[in-house]
């Protein structure tokens, strides 16, 4: 059966999974909460303050759905390969494990030299020693929220988009896509702008290789030294954020840009790539 790529069905499709996954989600944080027997007047402050059962349970559930949502769609809605979607593995593996993790751990790197450097940030010590229910949920926050963002975002979405779009306009798109999806009350205009380009190095990391690879472990390596250094819980180090919330995200933003750069050398310098952000080497779409 032909795949519909007109605009009506790419929109149907995008709306369709974001959809059932913000569903997905409401009603694993539903059953977990039923399941911890949390009643409904303490509901805020197990929300504010959640245990760390509670939290690895939810998260492991939540990388369950978001996977099993974005197969089904794609092999019974898209009805396209899951290589379209970036479930590859690239020529080299090994390497694009440690550049993604180097890319990603840049972001946070940089933001924290900056703070320290202005005085945003004072550290007071290290935190050692973590319970083995804590490793678990590192290892969960830190991968499993890298996953399941990236099938979602990079994956489905980029998949979807790219069937009417150049890769170059898909990728900017689905930047402002994930910027949307991480806005809150108490975001600031640099916080947007550091989503932003957070998406736009990730859609990047996706279009180089046509999978989700890369991305992936760019993402790990964010969240992997992001929870070392700013955790309270899970973090190694002790310390105090004294910026404002729009100086420590701006400063975010440096680190993001930082990173951006460096993947856009990597990809402008390979010439059996350089061409794919304009779209030459994609395969066309047929339209009904």
């Amino acid at each position: 059966m032909e795949r519909r790529c007109g605009w009506f069905w790419v929109l149907v499709r995008l709306l369709l999974c974001h959809g059932l996954v913000l569903i997905a989600n409401g009603v694993v944080a539903l059953l977990v909460l039923l399941a911890f027997g949390v009643a409904s007047s303490e509901i805020q402050s197990v929300v504010q303050n959640p245990p760390q059962g509670l939290l690895l349970f939810t998260a492991l559930l939540s990388v369950v759905a978001v996977t099993c949502i974005v197969f089904a769609l794609t092999r019974w809605v898209d009805r396209r390969p899951s290589a379209e979607i970036g479930w590859t593995m690239p020529r080299r593996p090994g390497l694009m494990v440690l550049l993604g993790l180097f890319l990603g751990a840049i972001v946070p790197a940089v933001k924290m030299v900056i703070l320290w450097v202005i005085g945003g940030f004072s550290v007071q010590g290290l935190r050692v020693g973590q319970s083995e229910l804590g490793y678990a949920l590192f290892a969960v926050v830190v991968i499993g929220t890298a996953w399941s963002e990236e099938v979602l975002f990079r994956g489905y979405t980029l998949a979807n988009l790219n069937d009417r779009l150049r890769p170059v306009i898909s990728g900017l798109l689905s930047a402002l896509i994930f910027a949307a999806f991480h806005l809150g009350s108490e975001q600031t205009w640099a916080g947007v702008l550091s989503y932003l380009m957070s998406g736009l190095l990730l859609a990047l990391s996706f279009l180089y290789l046509n999978s989700l690879w890369l991305p992936l472990w760019v993402h790990t390596g964010n969240n992997l030294v992001y929870e070392l250094l700013f955790s309270d819980t899970l973090g190694i180090v002790v310390g105090t954020q004294q910026a404002s919330a729009v100086v420590a995200d701006l400063a975010d933003a440096a680190g993001v840009l930082t990173a951006l750069v460096l993947l856009l050398l990597v990809v402008l310098t390979d010439r059996r790539k350089g061409h794919m952000l304009l779209g030459e080497s994609r395969p066309t779409s047929t339209s009904t």
